[in-house]
């Protein structure tokens, strides 16, 4: 697997970082006994020699590159991920425990949230990943009218009571009758996808518990938090 995802993938994103440690399992043990007898006085210089000397001095400066390339982003993503989903699952967690919630960036929501997850991009729920599929082949139009109609729908044939996504991430826009109570802004651009998410009362009846709710939340202070003001 780690083979063919080498030939196939771009190897720029976390999700290939395992890669770097499969690579490392493998060949240290080579090199390891490649090196155990070997001297710089007796080195003679043929095509494999060349090869094991070229080959790790790649992986070395392969390696300096990834871990000098991507160590902001890493340093400042996991940060990122706490201001906004690991927040997300703990609010979700404290005050919605059980109930079904709209959300479309779902790992800590999931895995923490302990909510009825009802999934806007599909990854979490097969009925609108299905309708996706479905509706890929049309125009990008109709491809976005039909998602809205259909997750707008299914929300309410759910019953759901609000909404934490990205609006913009919403096919469309989030429909009229959503509406929004406070939005997040997260302290850094790195992690999260986008580094503000807002929060959807999908009833009115919901709009006062969910103002409350976030009022009382014990939200992290790098996290700027507004409210919507309605007259």
């Amino acid at each position: 697997m780690a083979i063919l995802h080498s030939l196939f993938a771009l190897l720029k994103y976390r999700y290939e970082n395992y890669l770097m440690i499969a690579v490392f399992l493998v060949i240290i043990p080579i090199i390891a006994e490649v090196f155990k007898e070997f001297s710089f006085k007796n080195i003679k210089i043929n095509i494999s020699n060349f090869l094991m000397i070229g080959s790790v001095t790649f992986v070395i400066m392969v390696s300096a590159y990834r871990f000098i390339y991507h160590h902001l982003p890493l340093k400042y993503s996991s940060k990122g991920i706490s201001e906004q989903q690991i927040e997300m699952s703990r609010f979700l967690a404290e005050y919605y425990k059980g109930e079904k919630v709209l959300a479309n960036d779902i790992g800590a929501i999931s895995y923490f949230g302990h909510v009825q997850l009802l999934d806007m991009v599909g990854l979490g729920s097969t009925d609108i990943a299905t309708i996706k599929i479905n509706n890929k082949h049309h125009s990008r139009e109709r491809y976005i009218t039909e998602n809205k109609k259909y997750i707008t729908h299914y929300v309410r044939e759910k019953n759901c009571g609000i909404a934490v996504i990205y609006p913009e991430w919403f096919p469309g826009d989030p429909p009229k009758n959503w509406i929004p109570v406070s939005l997040w802004t997260s302290s850094t651009p790195y992690g999260p996808a986008i580094s503000r998410v807002v929060f959807y009362a999908l009833k009115p009846e919901e709009v006062a518990p969910l103002q409350r709710n976030l009022s009382k939340f014990n939200l992290d202070s790098n996290v700027k938090q507004w409210f919507y003001r309605y007259r």
